[in-house]
């Protein structure tokens, strides 16, 4: 028995992977844990409960200091008294609510109250700014859409819980799954794609950063939306050429709007569904990246996908899976991946974050159906 020898790399993204970059960030989120750890072994019971309840409240201020355009204010302003931010459309008790929102966003780390009375952004704070090159805005907006939190909302009631068969979140908001749904709402769809980006932007230059390829690769991109990590590769490698694999309507936003049309030249865009047979043109690419696909799907839809994948490529190309891997990180990094694991509820049923144990289960399912 010969295995068809391609060689699936699962990488702990936000876990125990990559070199130079990470590791310098880790290593300062690793002292922050510490601190963490020292504060919440500290805190009285109640003061850990409030301060989840608190939760709200501020996620609830990030969402009007953005409804009300007040990172954009400041980014153009620079600092501002906070009775004068709303660009002189507030009224008087308004602005007054505008300074307890500044208030409350300065304690939240996103604002700085400075020694005049005046607000400013903090680093932290740039990053909700709608130009900043890596902003996180429209993919914090998402959170807030009515049809997102209603999703959130229902998934986890009683009812739900206790049938047979319980359904995701968006199905039980909206009559449909959330990728059927989205073909159906072009607003919610352009937004969640812009908030994707945004989150993704950071990620994707420490991939390319710390993840090396040849020099004249052909690096592809399975599901990779309008091609933001591919463009990353394609600008640090200018012999390298790309194709871009995703859904029909992706695509053609990819052609129209999106960060390949400088490397048009070296790109094919190509329309595919990885539930079904790949384009012939996989077996061209000596590597390929899957970010953030395989946690959107259950088991038994995951391991098709990486099946059609492995039927599609050429034998010896390397097949990479980032992940954001469960376990392997302290608490803050941990945090950020139970909350997106808690994001994935309003998936289809099976959409998960996984741990250590589940690439390898998944990539031994692949290669023992593709043994020859």
């Amino acid at each position: 028995m010969r295995s068809r020898n391609l060689f699936v790399c699962a990488v702990a993204m936000l876990g125990v992977m990559l070199r130079s970059e990470w590791l310098a960030f880790s290593g300062r989120v690793w002292m922050r844990d510490l601190l963490i750890r020292a504060a919440e072994a500290a805190a009285p019971p109640a003061v850990r409960v409030h301060e989840i309840v608190a939760g709200q409240a501020r996620a609830m201020t990030l969402f009007h200091l953005l409804n009300l355009g007040i990172f954009d204010e400041l980014a153009e302003k620079g600092p501002t008294a906070c009775r004068e931010l709303g660009r002189g459309t507030f009224s008087e008790v308004g602005a007054s609510f505008a300074c307890r929102y500044a208030r409350f966003g300065a304690g939240a780390g996103l604002l700085e109250r400075l020694a005049n009375g005046s607000v400013a952004l903090t680093e932290a704070g740039k990053l909700l700014v709608s130009n900043h090159p890596t902003s996180m805005r429209d993919y914090v907006m998402i959170k807030f859409d009515q049809r997102y939190y209603e999703s959130e909302r229902r998934v986890g009631e009683p009812s739900n819980l206790a049938a047979r068969e319980p359904k995701s979140g968006f199905k039980l908001a909206t009559g449909l799954e959330f990728f059927d749904y989205m073909k159906t709402a072009p607003d919610f769809a352009d937004l969640f794609d812009a908030g994707m980006q945004g989150f993704s932007a950071a990620v994707d230059r420490v991939i390319v950063a710390d993840y090396e390829v040849s020099p004249s690769a052909t690096v592809c991109d399975v599901g990779g939306g309008t091609g933001h990590l591919l463009a990353s590769f394609l600008q640090e490698y200018p012999k390298a050429r790309g194709i871009l694999f995703d859904q029909d309507e992706q695509v053609k936003a990819a052609l129209q709007k999106g960060p390949l049309r400088p490397f048009a030249e070296r790109t094919q865009f190509v329309a595919t569904n990885f539930f079904e047979t790949l384009s012939p043109v996989t077996a061209t690419c000596d590597v390929i990246f899957m970010k953030w696909i395989v946690h959107d799907w259950g088991d038994e839809d995951a391991v098709q996908i990486l099946r059609n994948v492995a039927a599609a490529a050429l034998p010896g190309a390397t097949l990479v899976l980032f992940e954001m891997t469960l376990d392997v990180d302290g608490p803050s990094f941990e945090r950020l991946k139970h909350v997106t694991d808690f994001y994935m509820l309003n998936l289809p049923v099976g959409a998960r974050e996984r741990t250590l144990a589940d690439p390898p289960r998944h990539c031994f399912a692949i290669d023992s159906q593709y043994s020859e």
